[in-house]
């Protein structure tokens, strides 16, 4: 049984998401379960978790949730895993829930494909920013193509935030050794558009050195820098990848920007 750590220790905790707590312990009644079964129930799901982490959830004070979390919650509450992901983003991105924006609710988000289509063809796109613990762009063909289309036609700079151990050429793990993601990644866009140009436009910094209460480690970040005017994203994992994105609204984005090392290694310093 995979587990995962226990929400409460993985996510940021503090009172924001009262009416999204108020769903969870409304869907939790209605089947049945105590707060102690329902943690029960949900770490034979396959995701642990205590009775305490239950009750912080339905108090709103957790909130950053994986994707694995929401599909779980939505599992064992008899809920559709979209209506778990959509009473999530009403609380937590209320600027973009308006009439107008209901379609994005029931879709869930924007998709992959949607935001690198915005890499192809956003006017002024100078920098991107993606802040991941677990990145793709070597192994998903569509987000490797769309990085190599923005560096050698449009010239944007790349900024990577990954975990410290993946910057090496070698990791060691589980008795073996592999290549460092980061550096598998340069490697396969030095074939694709030149030394030179990955020199020049293709950074990596360690996550570890971003103090910031949005980043847990959890979900992903992509910021779009269009000469200064920044779009973010954070992304909700389906398995291994990300496969839906929400639109940070523009006080969480300015938040997020705050962040010590984030806007220097953006700047045109670091690019």
């Amino acid at each position: 049984m995979k587990s995962s750590p226990d929400p409460v220790q993985k996510s940021q905790v503090r009172c924001g998401l009262p009416c999204f707590g108020s769903f969870l312990r409304e869907a939790r009644n209605k089947v049945g379960l105590s707060q102690k079964e329902a943690a029960r129930q949900l770490t034979m799901a396959g995701h642990a978790i205590s009775q305490n982490a239950v009750a912080q959830l339905e108090l709103g004070r957790v909130t950053n949730l994986d994707d694995c979390a929401l599909k779980t919650l939505a599992d064992v509450y008899r809920k559709a895993p979209l209506e778990v992901l959509a009473a999530l983003v009403r609380e937590k991105y209320p600027s973009i829930v308006t009439e107008g924006t209901a379609d994005l609710i029931r879709r869930g988000g924007f998709t992959v494909r949607e935001v690198l289509h915005q890499i192809r063809t956003l006017p002024d796109l100078s920098k991107v920013a993606i802040i991941v613990p677990n990145f793709i762009d070597n192994e998903d063909s569509e987000v490797f193509e769309a990085t190599a289309f923005a560096i050698k036609e449009r010239g944007v700079h790349y900024v990577y935030f990954v975990p410290g151990r993946e910057l090496e050429e070698k990791v060691h793990e589980n008795g073996g050794w592999r290549t460092g993601r980061f550096f598998h990644l340069t490697q396969a866009l030095t074939g694709a558009v030149g030394r030179d140009l990955v020199k020049r436009c293709v950074r990596g910094f360690p996550i570890e050195k971003l103090n910031a209460p949005m980043i847990t480690l959890v979900n992903d970040f992509v910021i779009l820098d269009a000469m200064g005017r920044r779009i973010g994203y954070e992304y909700f994992r389906e398995g291994d990848k990300p496969n839906l994105a929400v639109e940070l609204a523009q006080d969480q984005l300015e938040t997020l920007f705050k962040v010590k090392g984030l806007s220097a290694a953006l700047s045109d310093r670091a690019a």
